[in-house]
Order: structure tokens, then C-alpha cells, then sequence
């Protein structure tokens, strides 16, 4: 934010004085908060009307967040949403504590019970962070741990958030779309293109699942976390052996989906604070 800040006082010279600065950071605000409010993009017509804003000076507060990725513009629709780096911030707090306090129990009461590994993360740019890890005893060991980052685009739990998102959006997070990463290039989307068809499957039946991607062997199923307006605050993972690659995606239906999603309403509701 402070670099947008600076960026306006260039552009704007009489920005320099310090209520024109405050009426500029104060306007920012509000669109983001206005813009984190809805569900889906807005034109800036809505937003100077809305919000009461002068009309030049919001296409150059707009220009700005989104070339440090706070928006996203469509421009064949001349629409605007949030971007990337809004979701970043999100994120940034939920790794400040207050998601991982609400998600440890939660998960050491889901491992328990299912007697396998969970996992919490949130995303960060294109990759996922693990905020908590329960590990269930007696289980295979696992590459993840707290502070652990992995690209998003081969991991169940970031599949899962990214299902919550828009085209446009998961276009911004991955900025070389040809040349996804990949640990093991036979099972995992190596393209934007393919990357977006998994995900349409993953946003169709309300979860994600990898086998092999990240460990050979060991599969995951996620769900997101989501906030009142449906974007996506966190993922719940599980992951396991199966006995084979062809029984894994029935089993993590059957025997991990329900508490999956029960366990996603509970953290939802607590970070809602409802």
C-alpha cells in the first residue's frame, strides 16, 4: 500500500500536500473495502458513483492497485475486482496467528478422528503455506511442515482455493502460464489451459484431489475456506496411502469428504465470528 501511495504522489503533484494525501489513501481504501464487499468485478462508473468519487483521479487510484496487483481490470468488460495481492494480504493476516489458533484444534480433532494427516494453508502469490500440520501417528512421512511452501498449482489444498477464484484471477497469479511447476510432470498441470480445466472439475464437485503430485505414493483431498462472500481464506487438507491410484479418489470421498467439509463450515463460522 505504501508503495501505491508513492506512486500516486508522483503522478499527482498536488497530492504532495497532506490532505490531498490523506483524501487519496482514505479513497484507496474504500474501493478496496468496497470491492472486497461484492462478489463479483464492478465497472468504475459504480464505483465513483458509490462511493462519491472524483471521476479522473479514480481511474488513476485504479491504474495503480492494479499494477501492484491490489485490482484485477477486465478490459474487454470494464470491469474491476480484487486482485491478487488483496488475497495476499488476507493471508498475510491469517498467518499472524488468528487462523492458525482457530484451525489447530480443529484439525487435531479431524486427524484423530480419521486417523490420518491434515494440513491447513493458505495461499501466498502462485505458492501455498502451511500454517498447521497434524500429524497422525503411524502415518507415512510427509514433505510438508509449518512454514513449508509449494506451488498451488500441483497441491489438492491450493487447487482448492483457486477453484474460488476467477479466470482473470488465476491468470494474474501465474505470470509464465506456459511453464507451470511441477514436481512429477505426468500427473500435475503443466499449463494454464490445463490448470483451469482442473480446476472447473475441482469447483464442480467442492473439492480438490491429487494423487502422486507432490509424493509419490501419497494422495490429498482439500476443501477451501471461505469467507461470507465466498472467497477463499484457507484450504483443510487430508492426505493418505491408498492401497492403489485406482481405489484413492472413491476412498477420499467416502471416508474423508464429510469431515472434510464439516471441519471447512466450523473454521469458516469461527473466522466469520459467528
Amino acid at each position: 500500500m505504501l508503495l501505491i501511495l508513492r506512486r500516486f504522489s508522483i503522478t499527482n503533484p498536488k497530492s504532495t500536500k497532506a490532505g490531498l494525501q490523506k483524501i487519496a489513501v482514505n479513497n484507496a481504501l474504500n474501493i478496496l473495502k468496497y470491492l472486497s464487499e461484492r462478489r463479483s468485478p464492478v465497472t468504475a462508473n459504480m464505483l465513483i458513483r458509490s462511493l462519491n468519487l472524483p471521476r479522473s483521479s479514480t481511474y488513476e487510484l485504479l491504474s495503480t492497485l492494479s499494477h501492484h496487483g491490489f485490482v484485477v481490470h477486465f478490459p474487454e468488460k470494464h470491469l474491476y475486482g480484487l486482485g491478487t495481492a488483496a488475497f495476499m494480504l488476507g493471508s498475510a493476516y491469517s498467518a499472524q496467528q488468528p487462523l492458525t489458533l482457530l484451525g489447530q484444534p480443529l484439525l487435531d480433532r479431524l486427524t484423530d478422528k480419521l486417523r490420518e494427516s491434515s494440513h491447513l494453508t493458505v495461499l501466498r502469490g502462485s505458492d501455498v503455506v502451511y500454517l498447521v500440520e497434524a500429524r497422525a501417528w503411524n502415518r507415512p512421512s510427509l514433505v510438508t511442515d509449518v512454514g513449508v511452501t509449494l506451488p498451488s498449482s500441483v497441491t489438492a489444498s491450493g487447487r482448492a482455493m483457486l477453484s474460488c477464484l476467477s479466470r482473470e484471477q488465476v491468470n494474474a497469479t501465474f505470470p509464465t502460464p506456459q511453464d507451470l511447476p511441477v514436481r512429477h510432470p505426468d500427473r500435475s498441470p503443466r499449463t494454464l489451459k490445463q490448470l483451469l480445466e482442473t480446476l472447473r472439475t475441482d469447483q464442480a464437485r467442492g473439492f480438490a484431489f491429487e494423487m502422486s503430485e507432490v509424493t509419490s505414493s501419497l494422495a490429498s483431498i482439500a476443501v477451501p475456506i471461505v469467507n461470507a462472500l465466498g472467497w477463499p481464506v484457507a484450504s483443510i487438507a487430508v492426505t493418505f496411502k491408498p492401497s492403489s491410484d485406482g481405489v484413492a479418489l472413491d476412498r477420499a470421498r467416502e471416508d474423508f469428504l464429510p469431515d472434510l467439509i464439516a471441519t471447512s463450515a466450523e473454521l469458516s463460522r469461527r473466522v466469520q465470528g459467528r
